[in-house]
């Protein structure tokens, strides 16, 4: 690949230039209810998710709210958020965290009003309790996911990066991981394993995301405009709390992007049996376990991330091709593995199924001889209960409140509606609320264009995502209300 052909992603004077980058997070649901003192023990979620949809989020003239995410519905009936576009990789995993507490807030409200609403027609006294959850998997077998979108130029063909995202993707649950118990059949032990995503991965490379779940995504869905950029969608991530690693997912697939970009060749490191690979990796939570390369050489998964992190950081500092951010979060992936390959615990406030491990020993331990409960069971619930968001928060979500987790943000920013982002986001916020205070028909479907009208809508296009001049549009919305 020549120099003049180099696939880079660089701003108006020639340098380097932060992506674009956002997390889309599917939630679980799970609904109680109480009927003249009886409880009832399941209640079908798909069928309430699927009422709210069509009472709200389908029917509302837009998805997006005022600080630029979106909330929404997605395949499956989970309800799911999409975080505003964002050049701050931390910044990003804020949102994240800011966007489970307004699904808690706003799913759960709508759900109890739809229910009491439902049951109160047949004059029957109903109380209803909602629970949300941001994980990966439930007992029955279904799957969902925390999937991040990142920026890259359209000109970088697939077969560049799919190999160096398939081995990221394959390794880096030793730090990405969420944690999962998996209880025997009798529940009286349970296996504790990396991640709950790894036994859910079905292909090596696919545009699906539903049934046959890929390890690298290949939808080619710009976001932007079409010439110019692509959006790498991550769809192997899972729901972890800590913003160190939220953050550093984008931040480590960002390096080897730019390594990449390079042109540098990841392809030594390609596991024999990828598929085999992330299960056997996520089976070992000592990091111990060994996996067959295609060469034949043994690695860890713990030695493909650092040979990942090395490489990919050196062949981009090289060419000066990093953004001061891009520097810090290569570095912070090297800390972190090194830490995890010297003893996992260093790496606590850094790595969520750490932490989780350490809650259910405890828990396991601590219920012995006080409760009929197997062990399998009670290392399940510890499991569920770190990642309910509502109506009371679990115990991921307390970690960050109390500090816990590295890089945690402040209760008040996570509480509250966040600053608009330096990006296309804050242009598309400037003009819905702009229609929305003149009482003018709208929608914002998309991330590409906003629409107002009546009976036929017309579009304003917003193709650059770096674009945060909001004087262009204007004009256009001075149209509208004429």
């Amino acid at each position: 690949m020549s120099e003049a052909k180099l696939p880079l992603l660089l701003d108006a004077d020639g340098q380097p230039r932060d992506r674009i980058v956002g997390f889309e997070t599917e939630y679980g649901l799970q609904c109680e209810g109480i009927i003249e003192g009886r409880k009832l023990k399941k209640i079908d979620n798909d069928d309430i998710s699927e009422e709210i949809a069509s009472m709200h989020y389908r029917t509302d003239h837009c998805q997006y709210q005022n600080d630029g995410d979106r909330q929404y519905v997605d395949v499956g009936n989970h309800p799911e958020l999409s975080t505003a576009e964002e050049t701050s990789y931390l910044q990003a995993a804020y949102r994240l965290l800011r966007g489970h507490v307004k699904i808690k807030q706003d799913y759960a409200r709508r759900t109890n009003t739809f229910l009491d609403e439902m049951y109160a027609e047949f004059g029957v006294p109903f109380n209803v309790a909602t629970n949300i959850f941001a994980n990966t998997t439930d007992l029955e077998n279904n799957s969902w996911g925390s999937h991040a979108n990142i920026l890259a130029p359209s000109n970088l063909p697939f077969d560049d990066y799919m190999t160096a995202l398939m081995v990221h993707n394959v390794s880096r649950i030793v730090w990405a991981g969420a944690g999962h118990v998996v209880p025997h059949a009798d529940l009286k032990g349970y296996d504790y394993h990396l991640s709950e995503k790894a036994q859910y991965i079905f292909t090596l490379y696919s545009s699906d995301t539903v049934k046959n779940r890929p390890i690298v995504n290949t939808r080619n869905v710009p976001y932007a405009a079409a010439t110019r950029y692509r959006r790498i969608h991550d769809a192997t991530g899972e729901s972890i709390f800590n913003p160190h690693g939220n953050a550093l997912r984008l931040g480590s697939t960002s390096v080897i992007l730019r390594a990449c970009e390079l042109g540098v060749d990841f392809s030594d490191l390609e596991p024999d049996e990828p598929l085999r690979a992330i299960r056997n990796i996520s089976e070992d939570p000592s990091l111990r376990q060994l996996i067959r390369l295609k060469d034949g050489r043994y690695y860890r998964g713990t030695d493909l991330q650092l040979e990942l992190a090395e490489r990919a950081f050196a062949a981009a500092e090289r060419a000066n091709y990093l953004t001061e951010q891009d520097k810090r979060w290569g570095n912070n992936w090297i800390t972190l593995v090194d830490d995890l390959r010297s003893d996992p615990q260093k790496a606590a406030r850094r790595t969520d199924w750490v932490v989780k491990r350490n809650l259910v020993e405890r828990q396991v331990e601590a219920k012995q001889g006080e409760t009929d409960e197997s062990p399998g069971l009670v290392a399940w619930h510890r499991d569920a209960e770190y990642h309910r968001i509502g109506p009371d928060e679990g115990t991921g979500m307390q970690l960050v409140r109390h500090g816990f987790y590295t890089d945690a943000p402040s209760e008040e920013l996570i509480d509250n509606e966040m600053p608009l982002p330096e990006t296309r986001a804050k242009v598309r916020a400037f003009a819905l609320r702009r229609l929305r205070l003149a009482s003018l028909a709208y929608w914002g479907g998309t991330w590409e264009y906003v629409a107002a009208g009546e009976e036929h809508y017309h579009r304003y296009a917003l193709p650059e995502p770096y674009d945060t001049d909001p004087t262009q549009i204007e004009t256009w919305l001075e149209q509208q209300a004429a």
